[in-house]
């Protein structure tokens, strides 16, 4: 697996019509770590969608100088990592 930039993610985000709140800082390149390959797009999509659902609970715990590192599916659900 090749490292990606966050310039191909947005690229590739911005292809597939998929966009994230411009309030929150996210660090795309190691949200998703892929941009190609075998069933990428699907795996974009899921992970996009459970962004969006706790998007607004990110705008209210995230401080202004704060960034998402990473995103990961959990026992129940997804778990954020925002940068301290």
């Amino acid at each position: 697996m090749t490292e990606v930039t966050a310039d191909q993610v947005l690229s590739k985000l911005n292809e597939l019509d998929l966009h994230l709140s411009p309030e929150i800082n996210y660090q795309l390149e190691t949200i998703f770590l892929e941009t190609e390959g075998f069933f990428v797009n699907k795996k974009i999509r899921e992970k996009f969608q459970w962004i969006q659902k706790i998007e607004p609970y990110l705008k209210k715990v995230l401080l202004e100088y704060e960034q998402v590192l990473f995103v990961s599916r959990g026992g129940r659900g997804w778990i954020v990592k925002p940068s301290s």
